[in-house]
């Protein structure tokens, strides 16, 4: 099974090859906490994207997070690969 890393690093390189502005976000130390792992912009749409491997659970805080971002008019959602985040951003 791939790492949620390894994983990250697929999706980003995807998502910027498609020409969207994407930003891995840390959420240690002084960070927002339960902040999604990428933020992207493409075409003018935001979206916040959780990465879990296959079988991983967001937390209660990380859940919040990604209604509070569906609420401010952008899209969010749990993605456990490439094709998932591909999928979210061409709806």
């Amino acid at each position: 099974m791939p790492s949620e890393k390894a994983i990250t690093a697929g999706i980003v390189r995807a998502l910027r090859d498609r020409g969207a502005w994407v930003v891995k976000f840390h959420g240690s130390g002084y960070s927002r906490r339960g902040v999604p792992d990428l933020l992207v912009c493409h075409e003018g749409r935001f979206y916040g994207l959780e990465v879990k491997q296959p079988g991983g659970h967001v937390t209660p805080l990380q859940r919040h997070e990604l209604k509070t971002i569906e609420a401010a008019g952008g899209a969010a959602a749990v993605v456990r690969s490439v094709e998932e985040a591909l999928a979210v951003v061409a709806d």
